[in-house]
């Protein structure tokens, strides 16, 4: 079914790479050449966002707060659809950011990968970067005490073995949810060296995930995984019972998770469901480059569907080149993103139950 049919859905925006952080796992780096939108570009690219019809807006970066055009932007999208941040945390400016977040910003995602500030900042390639985001956590909660407020974890062989101190270190701030994200391809670089190995990817599905989903349940706080495994997603089964629902399936899990290994995260479900968010997701880049979905790994330059530097988003999103992408499915990146975690539940449950019949 069309992106017509289901509605348009999620923008993400790469609206800078300016970044305090140096994450090793991160790319951001091979963008910083790129020629940003300007502030008049990015007032219309948010009335076009409007106009489709998408309904959330995730700015993303880089660093988002560092974005002269990020003013622009929350001016023309607040009110009108629902808007998102993630930051890492920024030394200094956190009046800044308040005032920021009081634009319109509906949902604030704090990126954080340790609970241990030596360990997070090793990560994140920062010295004082965690003591910089707690801080700014610490006072937007304070600001605004009904806001939603997440974090997002970044899950590599780094931390693996620590992620309840992330938890720990951050469910003082009454927050919503966690996001647990396995690390995978973002614009040009390679994950290999960063992926979690079969032990490791035992050790968080079966064991770690369900304790923290159950921790979280306790505190009325939800657990985001992804990706999810696709005899889970088949089985319908919820995050804190994985460990005991793996025995039912044991080879398919097996399966599944020497694909998760390599990266290949998606190949499975894509194989057997398509994609379900091309042209109902879309990324836009630094420089106003379309992407067919919302998924990193489509953020390399084959695979730009259209240049708002040059083009109307309405005028991309019927083009013919976001219509032979979708009908080219499964493309290389398509194997290695996240995107069942992305899709309304209904829908996912729809698709994985006629791919399973």
């Amino acid at each position: 079914m069309s992106a017509a049919a289901w509605g348009r859905n999620r923008v993400i925006w790469v609206l800078n790479a300016s970044c305090p952080s140096r994450c090793v796992y991160c790319d951001i780096e091979s963008q910083r050449s790129t020629r940003v939108l300007t502030a008049k570009e990015v007032e219309r690219v948010s009335h076009e966002i409007v106009a489709a019809g998408f309904r959330e807006v995730v700015f993303v970066g880089g660093e988002p707060f560092l974005s002269g055009e990020l003013p622009v932007a929350l001016r023309v999208l607040s009110g009108r659809v629902s808007i998102a941040v993630f930051t890492g945390g920024l030394p200094g400016v956190t009046d800044k950011v308040v005032s920021l977040v009081g634009q319109g910003v509906s949902r604030l995602v704090f990126s954080i990968d340790s609970g241990r500030d030596a360990s997070n900042d090793l990560i994140r390639g920062r010295k004082g970067i965690t003591k910089d985001l707690v801080a700014l956590a610490a006072e937007l909660r304070k600001q605004f005490p009904r806001l939603d407020m997440s974090v997002n974890t970044v899950v590599s062989r780094h931390n693996a073995g620590t992620l309840a101190d992330v938890w720990d270190r951050m469910e003082a701030f009454r927050l919503d949810s966690w996001a647990l994200t396995l690390v995978g391809d973002n614009f040009t670089g390679s994950p290999r060296g960063h992926l979690l190995d079969r032990e490791q990817l035992e050790r968080f599905y079966l064991t770690d995930v369900p304790a923290l989903a159950a921790r979280l349940a306790e505190q009325r706080a939800e657990l985001v995984v992804l990706p999810v495994p696709f005899p889970f997603l088949v089985a319908q089964v919820p995050a804190r019972a994985w460990g005991l629902a793996a025995a039912k399936c044991r080879a398919a899990i097996d399966r599944e998770l020497e694909l998760y290994a390599a990266g290949d995260y998606n190949r499975t479900f894509v194989s057997r469901c398509g994609c379900p968010l091309v042209g109902v997701d879309v990324s836009i880049g630094v420089g106003g480059e379309v992407h067919p979905c919302s998924q990193a790994p489509a953020l390399q330059p084959e695979y730009v569907v259209g240049q708002l530097k040059k083009e109307r988003l309405a005028d991309v999103l019927a083009g013919e080149a976001l219509a032979t992408f979708g009908r080219g499915v499964p493309h290389p990146p398509c194997t290695r993103c996240w995107a069942p975690s992305n899709v309304e539940r209904g829908r996912l449950i729809r698709l994985v139950r006629e791919a399973t019949q």
